[in-house]
């Protein structure tokens, strides 16, 4: 065979490889689709999961099932979808706690900037600054100030070691030159509880959650984690207009599949989760989750990834936070 038939067999190849694939996608999906949480059911994500598997489902004609595959930081979870077949047939809901792992846990069995296919970034949560009222501060320049004073005499909660709200206070640290003493507990519920009843002094809290304290005067917010003010907490400055530049931190939510998805799928699958952020009822739900909808392509949903491992990876180092 000469080289020019060569070059023309290799041409037909390739051109039948690529209009299977679209006219695999056309008729994709043609079976159930597994929708994996790496959570217990009843979280962000597994709520996130299930309105958007409902919307789905109406849409394609296709049961969605949601698969709660939790424990050991979201890594179980996060393991069975980089080692699925990558058809599109299985898909991940997740978070920020995402990125955090490849910081927390050296020896995973995936990476995750090279075995997940970004889909869609849906929606951002920020947390608020809160502190008990026994604590005589009114701002975030109090607390920097109280906090300078006595060095790691004032206690911060969080929900474990690694977690979100772990991750907000030590960049706080890190950004505002502060020392404070970190309280674990194994969850965020019982780290409010004991930050109501007065046992701790400082908590970074997702909005939804801390906003009914903060109203009844049980809790006293100084500032919102993200880079804008949000309408969820109006009149509650960013912690970077507070007196922190260039703090910034929200907790993400979005939409993944296993790396090596044909690209025709997860634009497919892209376009129906930003119609389904376009209506009202599903924005209302999000938002009644303290959730912000925003939506976004692959590549910058991917570029999020990246900037994010980034971060939260100096976080992870500069601080030594280790897992429980």
């Amino acid at each position: 065979m000469t080289f020019g038939a060569k070059v023309f067999q290799a041409i037909v190849a390739g051109a039948i490889a690529l209009n299977s694939v679209h006219a695999f996608a056309q008729d994709y999906p043609a079976k159930v689709i597994r929708v994996v949480v790496p959570w217990p059911p009843g979280g962000s994500s597994d709520t996130l999961a299930r309105i958007l598997g409902q919307q789905l489902a109406g849409r394609w004609g296709q049961q969605v099932v949601i698969e709660n595959r939790p424990g050991a930081g979201t890594t179980i979870g996060n393991e069975v979808v980089a080692k699925a077949q990558a058809d599109g047939y299985t898909l991940m809901v997740t978070a920020t706690a995402l990125v955090a792992s490849s910081a927390l846990y050296p020896n995973l069995s995936y990476k995750v900037d090279q075995d997940f296919a970004p889909i869609s970034l849906v929606a951002t949560a920020p947390s608020v600054l809160v502190t008990h009222p026994s604590l005589p501060v009114k701002s975030v320049n109090d607390l920097i100030s109280l906090a300078r004073a006595s060095p790691r005499q004032i206690n911060y909660a969080s929900g474990g070691s690694g977690s979100s709200d772990h991750i907000a206070a030590e960049l706080f640290k890190a950004l505002a030159r502060v020392e404070m003493t970190h309280i674990p507990y194994k969850g965020a519920t019982p780290a409010l509880a004991d930050l109501i009843a007065g046992n701790t002094q400082v908590m970074f809290c997702i909005a939804i959650t801390a906003l009914p304290h903060v109203r009844t005067g049980r809790l006293r917010a100084l500032g919102i984690t993200s880079a804008k003010r949000s309408e969820l907490m109006a009149g509650i400055p960013t912690i970077a207009e507070a007196g922190v530049p260039g703090y910034a931190f929200e907790t993400w939510l979005g939409v993944l599949a296993p790396a090596g998805t044909a690209a025709a799928i997860v634009t497919k699958v892209n376009s129906e989760i930003q119609k389904i952020l376009a209506l009202g009822e599903v924005r209302e739900k999000l938002k009644a989750m303290g959730a912000e909808p925003v939506g976004s392509t692959p590549a910058e949903f991917a570029a999020k990834i990246q900037s994010d491992m980034s971060t939260i990876g100096k976080v992870v180092k500069t601080s030594g936070m280790k897992v429980d």
